[in-house]
Parts: C-alpha cells; structure tokens; sequence
C-alpha cells in the first residue's frame, strides 16, 4: 500500500487551496493565497525511495509503472534504450544548448548540477572548461560518476547527498544547475535559497522544469478531443480511452484520469511550475531573473511515424480555442528554461 501525506503550499505556508486535478489518491491543488501548483496529497518520499532499484539503474521510468501499475508498453520520450543515433546526435545538441545558454552569463568557473544522473550534463560542461561538481541521491550513481571523470579528488567532486546535506562552503560555485529536478523535491524553496548560499555574488542559476500551463494544455486538448472526435479519428491518433466525455469535463480536470502513464506524473513531480510561479520562487530566494524561454524537447528525439503526425496535428488545430480562452501571453512551451543571477 502506498503511503500518501498532506502538505501545505512550500512558498507561502497556506493551507487553503483548490483542487485542479486528480489522478486517483493524489490531487494536483493550487494555492489559494499565492497560485503555486503542487501535490497534496503526495506519496511520501521514503515510500517513494523504495520504488527505485539499489543499483540507481531503472530509473523514473519503471519507478513511474510501478507506482501506477502501468504496463510495459507505456513508453515516454526519457525512455532510450532503443534511441537511434540521429536521436543521440539530436540529444547531445540539445546538452550543448543548454550549457551555451549558460556560458552567454558566464564563461567558465566551478559548476554544481543538482541531481546531475549519469553525468551527460557534466560532461558537456567538463568538455567546455568547466571545473564539474555534481549531486546524486544514489551511492551506485556516484560511483559512475567518479569512474566516468576520473578525478583526482572525486570525493569532494561528486557526494551522495541533497543540496542542504552536501556540506559544500559558502559562495563555492559560479554556476549551478537544475536539469528536471526541481520539479521532483519536496521542498523547492529550500533548495533554491541554498542554491543562492552556495553560489558566489552574480554567480548564474539554470533550471529547467516542465511548464504547468502545457501540462494543463495537454489534458484540455485530449479532454476535447474525447468530446468533439469521432471514434476513427481517435484510434488514428492512438488513444485508448475511446469514452466519449460530456461537455462539463472538458474544461475541469479534477475529474481525473485513468492514472496511467502519459498523465501529470503526480507520483514523482510533485511540484508543478508556471512562469509566475518559478519567477517568485527565484526572487523571494534571492535571484534576478535574466532569461525566462522555453525549453522544448527537440522532435528529433522522438520516431516519427503517422501516428505521432497525426497527434501533433490534432494538437496544433485544439490549441486554438486555448488560447482565445486568455487575454494575457502565457509561456505555453513543453518545459521551461531560467536563468538567473544571485543579487
């Protein structure tokens, strides 16, 4: 059985909010007081630790099928093991942007990546000078890493522990980075406000997380697709919740999913960021925001085939009353790109 608890807002304190949608036990809520999306309940982190391999080599993927007991079939983008190479070559481009966008601000320094995984991320910024420092919550992770950089003084380069037990000094680092994580800890606030602690005065902060607003775009396009699509026009699409939905659900996602793979991945993100939303977080932890763009997943990483045409048709023509729902410019990419400097 898994182990849900209850929370209130990580930014403000608030316990009132209202819930925007649910996948099963776990509701994605927002703030009454300060807008901040984020999950309550949400699976405790030690029964969610338990639910990743010892050896730090399943990862979010097969951790994300076991939680909701999803099959096997159910594949995301993250998933590489049958990656062609024309998707790495599109892969490492994309690692290289990133760290481009980086060194605009700075050139080069000691860099940390928060929950910096197999390394990939590090070794672009080792490839381009830079002097690499990475965090992990897995001693196997780690270990790969020291093996991997071959450092001289791995043990102080690379720790298994979070940014608040990593026992690095103060204004130690010019750069630090957050490459989708800061979407998975439980207390994001208290991680950016020691990122600030530990970068030097205008030292450059990079995260990238996924864009709230896209999330709900997402599920509002596949609600109304449910309502308005005829029955051919789904199974071309490749959708398998063929019900049709009445017209007060399109545009009310608490009633929630089936709590499949493909939803809001409510067991492992459990902070859910706009651009308003990370802005505030930035300056109340002490950052300037200097670049607020997207941060789209290339469609090169993904096989194209009719099926995937016809999705991404179908999406471009549902955005459409989406949009003219609004009247201010929201940031509706896939995932969001910051950057931003220490003050």
């Amino acid at each position: 059985m898994i182990i849900t608890e209850n929370v209130d807002c990580n930014f403000c304190g608030e316990h009132a909010h209202k819930i925007v949608y649910s996948e099963g036990r776990l509701k994605l809520v927002r703030c009454n007081n300060c807008g901040f999306n984020y999950v309550n309940p949400r699976i405790k982190k030690e029964e969610l630790d338990r639910h990743y391999d010892e050896d730090h080599a399943q990862g979010t993927e097969v951790a994300r099928r076991r939680l909701k007991n999803a099959p096997v079939w159910q594949q995301v983008v993250t998933d590489t093991t049958q990656w062609s190479q024309r998707q790495w070559r599109a892969h490492n481009k994309w690692l290289r942007s990133d760290i481009g966008r980086i060194m605009k601000y700075k050139k080069g320094g000691k860099l940390l990546d928060v929950g910096c995984g197999d390394g990939a991320r590090l070794q672009v910024a080792f490839d381009n000078g830079w002097d690499v420092y990475g965090l992990e919550v897995s001693n196997a992770a780690i270990e790969k890493l020291k093996k991997r950089f071959n450092l001289t003084d791995s043990e102080s380069h690379f720790k298994n522990a979070s940014i608040r037990e990593s026992g690095f000094p103060y204004a130690s680092f010019d750069a630090i980075t957050y490459w989708s994580v800061l979407e998975h800890v439980v207390d994001p606030l208290e991680n950016l406000q020691e990122a600030s602690r530990l970068l030097k005065k205008g030292g450059i902060l990079a995260i990238r997380v996924p864009n709230v607003r896209e999330e709900f775009l997402r599920k509002y396009q596949r609600n109304l697709a449910k309502f308005l699509m005829p029955l051919w026009m789904k199974k071309l699409c490749g959708m398998r919740d063929l019900k049709a939905i009445p017209l007060k659900e399109v545009f009310d996602l608490s009633y929630g999913t089936s709590g499949v793979v493909g939803g809001l991945d409510l067991e492992l993100h459990v902070n859910h960021f706009s651009d308003n939303t990370l802005t505030m977080f930035l300056e109340k932890s002490g950052f300037k925001v200097l670049e607020n763009r997207d941060g789209e997943v290339s469609l090169s990483l993904y096989k194209m085939n009719i099926k995937l045409l016809a999705q991404l048709l179908v999406r471009s023509f549902l955005q459409i009353p989406y949009y003219c729902s609004f009247r201010r410019r929201f940031n509706f990419s896939q995932q969001l790109f910051f950057i931003a400097r220490k003050v």
